[in-house]
């Protein structure tokens, strides 16, 4: 899927009376420059938008420091109040 091919079979279609062989060589060149030109930017961005996403999920797993408690856990199934005044009693 490489943008110049169809250029450079262009380039080769004239005839060779219009076109020096050094300018099919400088126009290839000119060719090849700018797809490189073009890949190089779009690995860049490419790079940019991982960085900014590996940026983001860091931030979400710091440890985040408040001067509140956190909400206690409901718990579940049957032994809920024998289970509150356990832990309530490991506290004190």
């Amino acid at each position: 899927m490489c943008p110049w091919p169809c250029q450079v079979r262009k380039a080769m279609r004239t005839p060779a009376s219009y076109i020096s062989s050094s300018a099919i060589l400088h126009k290839l060149l000119q060719i090849l420059r700018e797809t490189e030109a073009r890949r190089l930017e779009e690995v860049g961005t490419r790079l940019q938008i991982k960085r900014l996403i590996a940026d983001g999920e860091k931030k979400e797993r710091e440890v985040k420091i408040t001067d509140w408690m956190p909400p206690t856990k409901r718990s579940r199934g049957r032994c809920a109040s024998s289970l509150a005044s356990n832990t309530s009693q490991r506290l004190y």
